[in-house]
């Protein structure tokens, strides 16, 4: 019985449609799989077509109960009278044919469930990488943006870059030096972008950040932390000194940074000004991490086990705000942060990274994968040119790090009446060039790479090229009075002294606080710096047979620098900003108190005395002009020597220069010649290929999970 109602089930308009219907929906979706994500169709066109395939499937079922027929064969012609097998079905039967179909009906759902239900897997194409697992191919939106040419810092990062947590607001540096400005870009307008502030250009200042709420952006200068309003304003002081320039994380009104004096993390909070330590920290050394972010809704930040210059194999680690515990969770890799896709994001080598994390329990739980390949890293510093948004807009700097030009620059001198002659030395990458006093030597700094540097010397005579440092960290050199040594910071603090001639190797002077510039030395040894937040000027006893230490002239408030002495070292001239702008300033030494004359009246930096007259000389880099100023000393037995100073002449415009190295320009009294440095190529694929262009990735969390997927 059961026998013969199978063979008429199977004789029936309901069975074949069945298969028939089973075997185009499978094929159907073999097509879909295959075709849809090649032509690049949107997701609603396979959700679409799969709710037909199921609305088909009991529709055609129904349409063949409906229409189905007697059926009639040779051997029993009574059957063709009999009602139709559709029409004597039993309720049991429609029953079982129903669950039949549901089950092929729910197998068919589980097979198109990832185009119904997960938006990410739909039109991905995998592909073994080098690890052995399977990397999606799907690729968000991408697109460039041009700031133009925003100059490079002087080991190669052509910009700083943060954005606001919501991705609208975009903070980017553009280099000028002796100043570096900060720029605003909206996101979502084509308005330019407006200048936020402009701070101190070297290596200690910028790196901005935005406060979690997005309406403050935060910055280092010097050894401080500066922040200023999103929509501008006066920068407020927030941490004074003792400050590494390697990053800090915000959050309400607290502030984290690594202090280089405790080699510890701090804590400060702004409202109120108290520091404290993280929890846990007894000895120095204890939390020597840095560029620390914080984990979102949890008691832990991120920190780098390590300092400039220590990053090769340095770990990420999650510490506990409140214990002070700490937890490697990241073993190789530097400059890590919490993203919201459940990533952390970090750099290893020449690359950016991204692993699977779990907050809740600190662990990893995935494999890290490499993810961007063309981002600016230099490990050196443990800087990372990437900023991410809270809802996955990612931003970074494209391209590799690179020298402050392009190595096609030169030492050129250039007469009072803008006149150049040209220097015959290969094209580098210059900084710093110092006259010797006899007017026979050029020493100058050359990089061979991102932040590596060492003195050389240029015989102006013999036309010959010599290496006097071999550390590649040696930078800024200057001239004793009888020509016979070189004194430069060889591993900044450090200052160090080797003979010009090369015939001894550099020895150890003294360390300084911070970044140190050289820029005098009297008949007596002693040197002149600029060093300290802000920057002052000090005087160092070379002569000391004990320690030798910094001692302050106390010029006055505000920023000053490059201090330099007169011929008969009566009198010492400096740049200070204590007005709002740099101007040149004179006084008596070494009793500065005896008086004070302003030289400059629309700014000046790097003054230069003429050693044949009573000349100081000067460049202002806003205006890019080279100016000058006669004075007159006016000595008298019944009161301090009185200056009369000309008005400041303006030279020639030194536009065509570069500011490569402070000081970056220096007079010879012998020739009446300045040097600088000038970049001798500037054709228009150069100038192409100095501008800085940012990249931008959006909706980078789906491809984050595709790509780092959690196990």
């Amino acid at each position: 019985m059961v026998g013969s109602q199978w063979e008429k089930f199977k004789q029936s308009n309901v069975a074949r449609i069945f298969l028939a219907y089973a075997v185009v929906a499978f094929g159907l979706m073999q097509v879909f799989d295959y075709l849809l994500p090649i032509i690049e169709a949107p997701l609603w066109v396979a959700q679409t077509l799969t709710l037909l395939l199921f609305l088909g499937f009991p529709i055609s079922l129904l349409v063949g109960w409906v229409t189905q027929r007697s059926i009639v064969s040779t051997e029993n012609e009574a059957l063709g009278s009999e009602p139709s097998y559709a029409q004597n079905l039993s309720r049991q039967k429609l029953i079982l044919i129903g669950l039949g179909s549901s089950a092929l009906f729910g197998f068919l759902g589980l097979i198109l469930m990832p185009y119904l239900l997960d938006q990410a897997s739909f039109g991905m194409n995998t592909a073994q990488n080098s690890n052995g697992t399977q990397n999606a191919s799907f690729k968000s939106l991408r697109y460039q943006i041009n700031l133009g040419n925003t100059s490079r810092r002087i080991w190669g990062s052509k910009t700083d870059i943060t954005i606001s947590p919501d991705g609208d607001s975009l903070v980017y540096a553009q280099f000028n030096r002796p100043r570096q400005s900060l720029f605003v870009k909206d996101m979502t307008s084509f308005e330019e972008p407006r200048v936020l502030t402009q701070l101190s250009m070297n290596n200690q200042s910028g790196y901005p950040q935005f406060s979690d709420d997005g309406q403050w952006i935060y910055y280092h200068e010097d050894l401080g932390i500066k922040r200023i309003r999103l929509e501008g304003g006066t920068p407020q002081d927030v941490v004074l000194s003792s400050a590494s320039p390697s990053g800090f994380a915000v959050q309400d009104q607290k502030i984290i940074y690594h202090n280089p004096n405790s080699s510890s993390l701090e804590v400060l909070d702004i409202s109120s000004g108290v520091t404290s330590s993280i929890g846990g920290v007894t000895d120095k050394g204890v939390h020597n991490h840095t560029w620390p972010s914080l984990i979102p809704n949890s008691e832990f930040l991120l920190a780098t086990r390590g300092t400039r210059g220590s990053y090769l194999n340095s770990s990420i680690d999650a510490i506990n705000l409140q214990t002070g515990e700490v937890k490697q969770v990241i073993p190789v890799g530097f400059k890590g942060s919490y993203s919201n896709s459940g990533h952390i994001i970090f750099a290893r080598g020449e690359s950016l990274w991204a692993q699977p994390f779990d907050v809740g329990k600190l662990e990893t739980t995935g494999d890290a994968v490499p993810i961007i390949f063309d981002a600016e890293i230099y490990e050196a510093y443990g800087n990372v040119g990437y900023a991410l948004s809270r809802s996955g807009r990612l931003v970074y700097v494209s391209g590799i790090l690179a020298g402050d030009a392009v190595g096609t620059e030169k030492p050129v001198f250039v007469n009072r009446l803008g006149v150049e002659r040209a220097i015959e030395v290969d094209t580098a990458n210059y900084a710093a060039p110092k006259i010797s006093p006899n007017g026979q030597m050029l020493a100058t700094t050359v990089f061979s790479g991102a932040g590596e540097a060492d003195i050389w010397v240029y015989d102006l005579e013999a036309k010959t090229m010599g290496r006097r440092s071999f550390d590649l960290s040696s930078q800024r050199a200057i001239w004793s009075k009888d020509n016979s040594r070189l004194i430069f910071v060889c591993d900044n603090p450090t200052v160090c002294s080797v003979a010009s001639n090369g015939t001894d190797r550099p020895t150890e002077m003294f360390s300084g606080e911070g970044y140190v510039w050289i820029s005098d030395v009297s008949d007596d040894g002693q040197l002149i710096v600029t060093s300290g937040q802000p920057r002052d000027v000090y005087v160092v006893d070379n002569n000391s047979e004990t320690e030798r230490l910094l001692t302050s002239l106390n010029l006055g408030e505000g920023v000053n620098e490059f201090a330099t002495l007169s011929p008969n070292e009566k009198w010492i001239a400096y740049a200070s900003d204590e007005t709002g702008d740099f101007e040149i300033y004179v006084r008596p030494y070494p009793n500065i108190e005896m008086g004070k004359w302003q030289v400059s009246r629309n700014g000046g930096r790097f003054p230069m005395w003429n050693d044949k007259i009573d000349e100081l000389l000067w460049w202002e880099l806003d205006s890019a002009e080279v100016s000058s100023a006669k004075m007159l000393f006016i000595e008298s037995p019944d009161s301090p020597t009185e200056i009369r100073i000309a008005n400041p002449e303006v030279l020639f415009s030194g536009e065509a220069y570069m500011a490569n190295g402070w000081p970056p320009v220096d007079y010879n009294s012998i020739n009446e010649e300045f040097v600088f440095i000038k970049n001798t190529s500037l054709d228009a694929d150069e100038v192409i290929g100095n501008m800085t262009h940012l990249s931008v990735i959006e909706n980078w969390f789906a491809e984050l999970i595709n790509f780092a997927p959690a196990e």
